[in-house]
């Protein structure tokens, strides 16, 4: 009966992570521009600092290192070896924290339901598969991340 549950922690924990890579990506370019309009002395959205935006990418890179050490220990839990078997951690075809249709949110959606039980389990499965069938049922594919919106 664990291995179900093995297989849902490593979907989410590389969706997870894949959210995390994403927000870094996207504190870091706001805090990098704001950087420049003020250098410009343009003016700049005054609602984050260039250092809160860095401090923000900071504090998602430690969640994401906790979401990537789940990651290695629902692998030793489940005997896979190597349990620690990237060198790099992917976006797991997340390229964007809220949208479009290869967001963390949308990625994440299929986790988010009331029911629980071995029916939830099989219909999370067949969501996940009907989404990224590339690698079913616990993996999600990855395809090379776009660019940031302009702003």
């Amino acid at each position: 009966m664990i291995g179900p549950f093995l297989g849902l922690l490593d979907a989410l924990e590389n969706a997870f992570i894949g959210a995390y890579l994403n927000a870094i990506q996207e504190f870091a370019t706001l805090a990098s521009k704001a950087r420049l309009k003020q250098a410009r002395h343009e003016w700049v959205d005054p609602t984050y600092s260039p250092e809160e935006l860095d401090y923000l990418a900071k504090v998602s890179a430690a969640i994401m290192g906790i979401e990537c050490e789940h990651r290695v220990l629902g692998r030793v839990i489940s005997n896979s070896n190597p349990a620690n078997n990237r060198n790099y951690e992917t976006n797991d075809g997340i390229t964007a924290v809220y949208n479009g249709s290869s967001s963390a949110v949308v990625a994440l959606t299929p986790f988010l339901t009331a029911s629980t039980g071995q029916a939830s389990r099989w219909q999370l499965r067949w969501r996940i598969k009907a989404r990224f069938p590339s690698r079913c049922p616990v993996r999600l594919r990855l395809i090379r991340p776009v660019a940031l919106g302009s702003g």
